[in-house]
């Protein structure tokens, strides 16, 4: 009986509204609930191999790894509507102007 009593104290107690925050909390409050700055976005490198191949080296936009290697700049070109998935627009935008350079250059 005492155990019913002592617990249905207990239970009351928790129950009890709380006072608002104060007026010194709040903007603690405030800064803790602002969005992290955005992070740079992740290097993105396209290295020419000397058997011809060429290597991605990049991270998604997640933060994984990509290191692939490709046969040639036509095998590379083709992958991007997949890989564009995986990374931000400035990763993808970079990744085309770097094909679009290394077309010139292989001209």
């Amino acid at each position: 009986m005492m155990r019913l009593v002592t617990s249905s104290l207990l239970a009351l107690a928790a129950c009890q509204k709380s006072e608002p925050p104060s007026a010194s909390q709040a903007p603690a409050a405030a800064i803790e609930a602002q969005a992290p700055a955005a992070a740079p976005a992740p290097e993105l490198r396209v290295e020419p191999q000397p058997d011809g191949t060429l290597k991605l080296v990049a991270k998604d936009k997640w933060g994984g790894a990509v290191d692939t290697v490709y046969e040639n700049l036509t095998f590379l070109e083709n992958a991007i509507p997949a890989l564009e998935r995986g990374f931000t627009p400035e990763q993808t935008q970079k990744l085309k102007a770097e094909v679009q350079r290394l077309k010139e250059t292989s001209k």
